[in-house]
């Protein structure tokens, strides 16, 4: 038999693994979010290479707001403006 040490408590197993999923978790946001700025900015940084019409075109359907520009929270899609 085992003497007098009935080892971690039933609770303290669960904060010890919550503590460790939520470290890992937070590891792969950091990577994730990392790779999609990268990637983000050098598919349109070979796209503008590759196309430069497209972009130039892209750029122009664009609208420019006077400032100060308006920071919006949230968008809904307006069939008014098509």
């Amino acid at each position: 038999m085992v003497s007098g040490h009935a080892g971690p408590t039933p609770r303290a197993l669960q904060l010890e693994v919550a503590t460790r999923s939520f470290r890992i978790a937070a590891l792969l946001d950091g990577f994730s979010t990392a790779g999609v700025i990268t990637l983000g900015d050098a598919l349109g940084f070979v796209g503008g290479h590759a196309k430069p019409t497209k972009l130039a075109a892209m750029e122009a359907l664009g609208t420019t707001e006077t400032p100060p520009m308006p920071l919006y929270r949230g968008s809904r899609p307006s069939g008014s403006r098509r």
